[in-house]
């Protein structure tokens, strides 16, 4: 465990040394580490980059690429686009990204090993977090998983991401979706479709739904405020996650959650939700037996 304020360091030490043999607490500042390639299985940071220039956090990238063991992971978590509560101090010196540029960052990012071979951070999943939506109404507090990955010809869930934002979701056709289809849907029919569907599946204040392939949030948002349902938005594309987001936001739910990640690749616990809505994603998946297959097993039951 590491800190750079040593008062913090020494009281973490005094709480949890006497509780646990396989800590170590230093001192030392983020941007100073100096460990050895292949240190760690997993590099862990809170609330970090924010208080980073962006030149500091690309640098700070670029050294946990070298710390890790191949395929070892990240995990970071930061507020976004704006601060979390209403207090905001005149000198607050955070720097408020949004997700897509976390994402450039994470992508650009590459380090080279003394065997010649080059790794770079995949996009495993990110979202975000309940607790702060429930208790502050703040769907801006966003983590990411970041795996080290060696470079090859294989194509990376990144470059899956960025063939979507290039094209599905573009500020053109976003321009577009929300002039002729309704602010926050994708689907042709829009609002008035959606509400037609929805009122088929009998949902009752504290149902579990998931959305898979969720675009731009407009079914998750309207679900969770006119049904009091609880609801993850799942989906692939970064700017479509972003805009979600942000429609959360502005409509000032408590309810409601983003899961940013490939529908094939991720998964839940069993029994983990009462509906699955999926509307004109299916399509675009391949091994579909598979897929239903893991929505069976998410559901309450059978019949669900």
């Amino acid at each position: 465990t590491t800190d750079f304020i040593e008062s913090f360091v020494e009281e973490n030490k005094k709480i949890n040394g006497p509780k646990f043999n396989n800590m170590t607490f230093r001192t030392v500042d983020a941007l100073k580490l100096d460990y050895p390639q292949n240190s760690f299985d997993m590099v862990f940071s809170v609330w970090l980059f924010m208080y980073l220039s962006d030149e500091d956090v690309e640098s700070f990238l670029h050294n946990v690429l070298k710390m890790l063991h191949p395929g070892g992971y990240m995990f970071c978590r930061e507020s976004h686009f704006k601060p979390v509560g209403d207090k905001v101090d005149s000198k607050n010196p955070t720097i408020y990204r949004s997700l897509k540029k976390y994402c450039n960052m994470f992508k650009r990012c590459r380090w080279t090993s003394e065997q010649h071979e080059t790794y770079f951070f995949d996009f495993v999943h990110s979202g975000n977090s309940g607790t702060y939506i429930h208790h502050n109404g703040a769907p801006n507090l966003i983590y990411y998983l970041l795996k080290k990955t060696k470079l090859s010809d294989v194509p990376s869930l990144n470059q899956i991401q960025q063939q979507l934002d290039d094209t599905l979701y573009n500020e053109g056709y976003m321009q577009v979706y929300n002039k002729i289809i309704g602010d926050g849907f994708t689907t042709p029919g829009g609002l008035q479709a959606t509400k037609e569907l929805v009122s088929k599946l009998d949902l009752k204040p504290g149902s579990r739904v998931l959305d898979v392939g969720c675009g731009l949030g407009g079914l998750t948002c309207y679900l969770t405020k006119e049904y009091d349902v609880d609801v993850k938005g799942l989906e692939l594309s970064l700017l479509a996650s972003q805009a979600a987001i942000l429609k959360f936001d502005e409509l000032g739910l408590r309810k409601g959650q983003m899961y940013i990640a490939d529908v094939k690749q991720c998964s839940f616990s069993n029994h983990s939700f009462d509906v699955i809505y999926v509307r004109e994603t299916i399509e675009y998946l391949g091994d579909k037996t598979t897929l239903m297959t893991k929505f069976l097993v998410y559901l309450l039951s059978v019949s669900a």
